[in-house]
């Protein structure tokens, strides 16, 4: 799986990988910094394609953030657990588009394709 960040044009923020592990064929690690705070994902290989999971921590003063996600087609809304979870399950050789957007007004776009 490779990455393209975008920004948004207006209240853009700037998204920078931190850190990232792979596990040979099974997957990988990722760390980002938001201007929101920090972006925590992980992709592992499953028998029905692969399993997503992320966590989101926002920096104090920053009240909160919606996170959608784009499969291929028009972008949901994930829920997020109390403490910034989430996890979903992926289509098979499926190009996800993750986009974050604080009630700050910042956003940003995490395009992971496979």
């Amino acid at each position: 799986m490779t990455e393209t960040v975008h920004e948004a044009a207006q209240g853009a923020s700037e998204v920078v990988l931190l850190m990232e592990t792979r596990e040979r064929g099974a997957g990988w690690a990722r760390l980002y910094r938001t201007g929101a705070g920090y972006l925590d994902l992980c992709c592992r290989a499953e028998a029905a394609g692969r399993r997503l999971e992320g966590r989101l921590w926002l920096e104090p003063g920053c009240e909160s953030a919606r996170v959608t996600v784009a499969l291929g087609g028009s972008p949901r809304a994930l829920r997020l657990a109390q403490d910034g979870a989430f996890s979903l399950q992926l289509p098979q050789g499926s190009a996800v588009e993750l986009h974050l957007q604080t009630a700050g007004g910042a956003a940003a776009t995490l395009a992971l394709a496979a």
